[in-house]
């Protein structure tokens, strides 16, 4: 079995970041995700880089040092494409299944829309299983379950 020609790099910043599940508020949530977006249009404007593995994992929140800097980034472009570059040779489907986007999964060909369809996946997976009231904290406390199913009567 032959390999793809990858390479792999390492980048080793200072400790100015946070994962995007530690967010303190909706609204650094917001922000990092805004920001991450932006980052993202201009990799392919700019660079003519689509990302494809758009995923909780793969955003982060950053330490603001000064106004016009972004409060997240996009990290970990292992799975990236070059638009103007040969039709990707992997035997498999790339991104993060909980945000890969439906088409994708239905087999077509990877576009910047689907990587914004994965930006939205990763907002809902962050509300619903890190959300609570505002904050980044999970809800406190013992699950309560009732008593009997309300599905069976």
């Amino acid at each position: 079995e032959t390999y793809g020609n990858r390479v792999h790099y390492y980048l080793v910043t200072s400790l100015t970041r946070r994962s995007l599940h530690e967010y303190q508020s909706i609204r650094e949530l917001l922000e990092a995700l805004r920001d991450t977006i932006r980052g993202h249009r201009l990799l392919l404007e700019d660079g003519k880089i689509l990302h494809r593995d758009i995923s909780e994992n793969n955003i982060i929140i950053t330490k603001v040092l000064t106004k016009k800097a972004p409060k997240g980034r996009l990290i970990n472009l292992d799975l990236a494409k070059e638009l103007d570059s040969m039709p990707s040779r992997a035997r498999y489907r790339t991104g993060t299944m909980q945000f890969i986007a439906i088409e994708v999964l239905e087999g077509k060909g990877h576009i910047y829309r689907h990587d914004l369809e994965s930006f939205f996946y990763v907002f809902v997976w962050m509300c619903i299983r890190y959300g609570y009231e505002g904050t980044g904290k999970q809800k406190p406390g013992k699950v309560v379950r009732p008593k009997t199913n309300i599905l069976r009567g």
